[in-house]
């Protein structure tokens, strides 16, 4: 096991690098409805926007990631980098919309698109297999779809949740969340084998899916 502290785009700053959620995470639960006890999209987009315009890193908490070769397993802290990775999606989208004025955002739009979403067809995050078909189409191609399960519609609420966002900000605004979101503190936790890995889910969670042998 090893630990270091990394910035969120040192996730990504390797292109052969990917992600996948196991079958034994629970899938994407994270919600935007004003209704329930917690809306953990709008807590983190306020959470976010207050570090903005501070000097302080965001602090994005922990993840423990399995290293497999180029494809790393994400233990923990899978809510938090779904999260995160939607967020990119709709600065992209919004960059491109931009893009349409001033060259350079689709420029920057592309440049994250390699890095966080995939590269020379090379998906950079998998989330739970049920919900991966809806992922690559709905947040890798722009695909609209409608969702088939509670996880996929969560997914879908929160990509717009942050289009409707991002369209009151300005370009420099935009900006600014960009930066602040790519230079968030992690505190990574590397596994050797699958055994520790387990493990370490089952004390930390026991909220997902049943381990099978």
């Amino acid at each position: 096991m090893r630990f270091e502290e990394k910035r969120f785009e040192n996730l990504f700053s390797n292109s052969s690098h990917y992600y996948v959620v196991p079958e034994y995470q629970r899938a994407y639960e994270w919600d935007t409805n004003e209704r329930r006890k917690r809306n953990q999209v709008r807590e983190f987009w306020e959470d976010l926007n207050e570090f903005v315009e501070s000097e302080s890193d965001f602090p994005l908490g922990n993840i423990i990631i399995l290293k497999k070769g180029d494809e790393h397993e994400v233990v923990d802290g899978q809510q938090r980098l779904t999260t995160c990775l939607i967020l990119i999606k709709s600065i992209i989208d919004r960059l491109e919309e931009l893009g349409d004025k001033e060259y350079k955002y689709k420029e920057k739009a592309e440049e994250l698109r390699k890095r966080y979403i995939v590269n020379y067809d090379r998906i950079k995050f998998r989330p739970q297999e049920y919900d991966r078909n809806f992922w690559d189409d709905f947040i890798v191609k722009g695909i609209d779809r409608t969702p088939e399960t509670k996880s996929q519609r969560r997914i879908k609420e929160a990509k717009k949740f942050f289009d409707e966002e991002l369209k009151k900000k300005s370009p420099e605004e935009i900006d600014k969340i960009r930066e602040k979101i790519e230079n968030a503190l992690l505190g990574v936790v590397e596994l050797k084998d699958k055994r520790e890995a387990t493990s370490i889910f089952e004390l930390q969670n026991d909220r997902g899916k049943a381990l099978t042998n």
